[in-house]
């Protein structure tokens, strides 16, 4: 180790500190006292007894002190009378002052010092021995803020825990929940995270607040509204619109009122006005996928820059952690319909397959006409359904790949009604269902693909006849509204449960009771609807059947145009 020595020529003399003239540490040349006042490090000195002798402007600087205001008094009981942890720090358990009587260096990493002002903030320091003649008679104290060190080992450690946090599971209502937890009570005393349903249904919210009273208040704001704290909040909104996190420090009046999630509760409002909060968005790959309000009560010091820029960083590991969630979903999820269909498509083939060969048995023993005819149209009839679900097939791929080709012309709404209805007017007459054209009436022209249309409008009357009981009734019309056409098809029959509705326009789904097939006409209507800028919908109670409903755009009508958004006929 090396040790200062002071001894021998060449040492400049110092102002000794009240009291009169001692032993220690002697003032340094004015070289020295040059680079000293350089340093951007505190040095100090302090005699046998733990009395300053000497200090330079970097150590009076962030302690507070003015140089004579520390010069011959005990550093100890000044700035060191305190443990990190808070606990009193007796003078003969100091690593300085075992300097002193050992004469052996000191580096210590983990310590505080206390400022003039009361307040204490973490150093680092080496503390070595002064000697005169191989006598110590003192030591110099060389020390660094350790604030922004902290701080760093302190966000490090917050992200390794984030990050543990994060990949942990890959139910991602489960991240979002550890993510409040994770942030409540270390980075803020409330939270509340969401996560919006890229489908449009309501959005997956979490809160978390170190006050129990505050987070069930907080629980039953999302109970009564779970956008509240989406999309449909302001301070959200905002933050997506900017594409960066916000740092709210003096809020207003509409600030208080959607950190509460809006009007609908004043005392949860008043509850947090007084604090600070952020408003972080949950973005990955370029894609809001959801948020994060954090916010403070008063008394805590401000949220601000460095905490956001904290925030932001779990929360991007947070956002691409949920999207990877959705995205082993989504996968295993189709695997599951993959397996499903090629379960159907098998059941469905063999079956035909079985017929063609049946007829074809019949074809190679039977001589009479009638019975060769019976065997020619059944083999037509399956190989048409085979047709059909190849077909079908193909449709689904390309409508889930965006490759669906449409050949948009000027239509007449009328002409397509009555070739649908002409083309399931077989089919109804047979179970005595009467189809029924709403009236007719002057509509514009649609911009659309006829042949594609007719087969939105087939699925639709052919469910509509498998679920309607003989001597029903089929009602089908369109109507103008705004910048669209709406198609409906209405049925009688026993309507849809509740449980499915949600359900009807998935891949595969064959409803209760089954219709047949792949389960694939009404996730393919969709998708030809939406390819022509068009919804589609169901409404329907049980008992009392049900109502598909689309939109086509009028033609020469804007393609954003969606007035009727929403609307059920």
């Amino acid at each position: 180790m090396m040790e200062a020595d002071l001894s021998g020529p060449g040492q400049g003399a110092m102002t000794a500190p009240p009291g009169g003239a001692h032993d220690g540490p002697r003032a340094p040349d004015p070289f020295t006292d040059l680079l000293l006042g350089a340093l951007g490090e505190g040095v100090y000195g302090v005699d046998l007894e733990g009395r300053a002798t000497f200090l330079n402007p970097a150590a009076c600087r962030m302690l507070g002190y003015r140089a004579d205001e520390l010069l011959g008094h005990r550093q100890h009981d000044l700035i060191h009378h305190c443990r990190p942890d808070g606990r009193p720090y007796p003078a003969d358990e100091c690593p300085i002052y075992a300097v002193l009587r050992d004469g052996r260096t000191r580096r210590i990493k983990d310590d505080r010092f206390c400022a003039r002002d009361g307040r204490c903030f973490p150093v680092e320091y080496t503390a070595t021995a002064v000697r005169d003649g191989g006598r110590v008679v003192g030591a110099v104290v060389v020390f660094r803020d350790a604030t922004e060190r902290k701080r760093r080992e302190e966000a490090d450690r917050f992200l390794a825990e984030a990050g543990q946090v994060i990949v942990a599971t890959l139910a991602w209502a489960e991240t979002l929940h550890g993510l409040t937890a994770l942030v409540v009570p270390r980075m803020g005393d409330w939270c509340v995270a969401s996560v919006f349903d890229p489908e449009g249904g309501p959005d997956q919210v979490e809160v978390g607040a170190a006050e129990r009273g505050l987070e069930e208040r907080l629980r039953e704001r999302v109970r009564r509204s779970p956008r509240a704290y989406g999309r449909e909040n302001d301070l959200v909104g905002r933050a997506l619109l900017a594409g960066r996190g916000e740092c709210l420090t003096a809020l207003t009046a509409a600030d208080r009122e959607s950190l509460a999630g809006g009007p609908g509760d004043p005392a949860l409002a008043a509850a947090l006005e007084s604090g600070s909060a952020l408003v972080v968005p949950l973005v990955a790959e370029a894609r809001a996928i959801g948020a994060l309000i954090l916010g403070r009560r008063p008394g805590r010091p401000a949220l601000g820059t460095r905490e956001l820029l904290l925030v932001e960083e779990v929360a991007r590991r947070a956002a691409l952690s949920i999207e990877h969630a959705r995205q082993h979903r989504r996968s295993a999820e189709a695997i599951r319909g993959r397996d499903e269909v090629l379960r159907v498509v098998a059941h469905d083939l063999r079956g035909l397959v079985s017929a063609i060969s049946l007829s074809a048995a019949r074809l190679d023993g039977t001589g009479q006409a009638a019975g060769r005819e019976g065997a020619v149209q059944v083999v037509a009839q399956a190989a048409a359904r085979m047709d059909r679900l190849i077909q079908d097939l193909l449709d689904v791929s390309r409508v889930e790949g965006g490759h669906l080709p449409l050949e948009p012309v000027p239509v007449d709404p009328a002409v397509l009604l009555r070739e649908a209805a002409e083309a399931a007017e077989p089919l109804a007459r047979d179970r005595q269902i009467a189809i029924v054209r709403g009236p007719d009436r002057s509509l514009p022209p649609v911009r659309a693909d006829a042949s594609r249309v007719l087969q939105v409008l087939a699925n639709l009357l052919g469910n509509a006849i498998h679920f309607t009981p003989e001597g029903g009734r089929i009602r089908i019309k369109a109507e103008r509204l705004g910048d669209e056409v709406v198609f409906c098809v209405q049925d009688n029959g026993p309507g849809i449960d509740p449980a499915d509705l949600s359900h009807v326009f998935d891949r595969f789904w064959r409803g209760r009771p089954s219709v047949g097939g792949a389960g694939l006409g009404l996730a393919i209507a969709r998708g030809i609807v939406e390819a022509h800028s068009g919804r589609i919908w169901v409404a329907s109670e049980q008992g009392e059947g049900s109502r598909f409903c689309f939109t086509l755009p009028r033609s020469g009508a804007s393609r954003d145009a969606h007035p009727t958004r929403g609307l059920v006929l």
